[in-house]
């Protein structure tokens, strides 16, 4: 899949209906550089919390990348594949840190890249029981806009 749209504008990765849909409220959504590349930061109403979406271009084994690690016991504390998101593999990881309104999702869009959600959401978050539901949702809308972008 070509990932350029994303690399391009990550924030194109899912827009503010789409987020509005998924029962947060955006207050705005920033252009961020992160380590791996691009990404979006999507802050939410009320100090409710925030997601943020990347392509992970600094690890050239995509998701395989999580797979070993799990296989080597180091560097994951939760590893559960998930049900595919829009067709692509995904899997919900933590390295420490979970716990309510904390979520790591990581979509396998090419063997050579993965589109990494991490959220942090707190109690006023109508999805602070919920955090790995949004970022499926979030998820899907990425993976629905590169395919479009194909």
């Amino acid at each position: 899949m070509k990932t350029t749209a994303i690399e391009t504008n990550a924030c194109e990765a899912a827009s503010e209906s789409e987020i509005n849909s998924t029962g947060v409220t955006l207050k705005t959504a920033e252009p961020q550089e992160i380590a791996g590349g691009k990404g979006c930061l999507w802050i939410f109403a009320n100090t409710s919390g925030t997601v943020t979406g990347n392509l992970n271009a600094n690890e050239p084994d995509g998701l395989s990348h999580l797979y070993a690690l799990k296989a080597q016991g180091s560097g994951v504390t939760t590893f559960q594949p998930v049900a595919d998101i829009a067709g692509y593999p995904a899997v919900v990881y933590a390295n420490g840190g979970e716990g309510a309104g904390v979520c790591n999702l990581a979509i396998g869009v090419r063997d050579d890249m993965m589109y990494v959600l991490t959220t942090q959401l707190f109690k006023g978050s109508p999805k602070y029981n919920d955090a790995c539901g949004l970022l499926t949702k979030i998820g899907e809308f990425a993976v629905q806009h590169l395919k479009a972008a194909q």
